[in-house]
């Protein structure tokens, strides 16, 4: 089963960091929005998987030290994703209102990805897959995005609202994805 976590973020709310260790918040740098990602990642395993001792190992693609979960975050300005498996994946979220210049579509598409996109939205489901199987893989965009080609992407799914269009990677997509919304209270 593949659970993903899509958690509106509230901008007033108070981040409390005392749940996270050393490691993460080296890793994120002081960076806010990812420290609230890992806040609440914490936060799932422990209220939904019962896990209470959270530790990551950073030294290549973030991973749970001690459990058999893997987990993938990814955030844009106003939303958190977070997907957890028992089995790899890869997952990428972004705004339906991101400004999406033609610079950006020749870089990063391929041939058959230009002949289908005819907007900012189609554009979007091409980089959220592209993104989520990069993110799967654990390479992240260090390789030519236009030598991906998203309309060969098999195990993508993609998910969208009236706000975000969100894709989750893996190989069990066979496999129900149960998708859970999250609004942050004050």
């Amino acid at each position: 089963m593949i659970n993903a976590y899509l958690i509106k973020i509230n901008k007033n709310k108070r981040l409390d960091l005392t749940c996270l260790d050393e490691s993460i918040l080296f890793h994120c740098q002081n960076n806010e929005i990812s420290l609230l990602s890992y806040h609440h990642l914490i936060k799932i395993l422990r209220n939904d998987f019962n896990i209470n001792e959270v530790k990551i190992d950073f030294s290549s693609k973030p991973r749970l030290i001690n459990s058999s979960y893997q987990f993938n975050i990814s955030h844009c300005k106003n939303y958190i994703l977070i997907g957890i498996s028992d089995e790899e994946l890869g997952v990428d979220i972004e705004e339906k209102s991101r400004v999406i210049s033609d610079n950006l579509i020749d870089r990063t598409l391929s041939i058959e990805e230009k002949r289908l996109v005819n907007n900012s939205i189609d554009f979007l489901r091409c980089w959220v897959k592209k993104e989520a199987y990069l993110k799967y893989l654990g390479t992240g965009i260090n390789r030519r995005l236009n030598s991906v080609d998203s309309t060969k992407l098999n195990n993508a799914k993609l998910y969208e609202d009236e706000n975000v269009i969100f894709c989750v990677y893996s190989h069990l997509l066979g496999d129900e994805v149960n998708v859970k919304e999250i609004y942050e209270e004050d």
